[in-house]
């Protein structure tokens, strides 16, 4: 019965999660300072498919706009920052507009979940947490962008992202 009630969700959203996340025509070669180390998948994470899309991975929705949320890295809020308390966590989020027409990104919303409560999200305008773009993103473009959040528990994480387009349903991603 779970498995029925998650699978329809998946459907809700229009959407699919990409292994291969596609990259805007202004896409630059990855920031050599970011220092990702990609593991690879145990058995175990390649025999399933997950239901909701992890960190690292893209999700596309059918009208081809897409969205991945990087896997997590510590951040050192600066003194001028709204952080709250806890663990202090960054993504980079990046968004492609595959979509055959503009897209306006900013009221693109998000929010996290950690530990079973509500994450605060950082505002440090300092190390560039700013929130969402402003710029309409072209058909083909994509925009990247750093958000940050105090969390309870950085292996317990739940990130919401719901886009601009209000037809879309929010994509769902999870893990630590």
């Amino acid at each position: 019965m779970m498995t029925a009630a998650l699978a329809g969700c998946a459907e809700e959203t229009g959407g699919k999660v990409d292994d291969n996340p596609p990259a805007g025509s202004n896409a630059g070669s990855e920031d050599e300072s970011e220092d990702v180390v990609e593991e690879e998948p145990t058995e175990a994470e390649t025999s399933e498919a997950p239901e909701n899309p992890a960190f690292g991975t893209a999700f596309t929705w059918e009208n081809g706009l897409s969205v991945t949320v990087s896997k997590t890295k510590p951040f050192k809020p600066s003194d001028s920052a709204m952080a709250g308390k806890g663990t202090h966590i960054s993504f980079t989020i990046t968004v492609v507009n595959g979509t055959g027409a503009n897209y306006d990104p900013s009221c693109d919303s998000f929010s996290l979940q950690s530990g079973n409560e509500e994450a605060e999200q950082i505002f440090d305008s300092a190390k560039g947490l700013e929130g969402s773009p402003s710029t309409t993103l072209l058909d083909g473009r994509e925009a990247k962008y750093q958000v940050g959040f105090s969390v309870t528990d950085p292996n317990d994480l739940v990130f919401e992202f719901s886009p601009c387009d209000y037809e879309l349903s929010a994509a769902i991603f999870v893990g630590p």
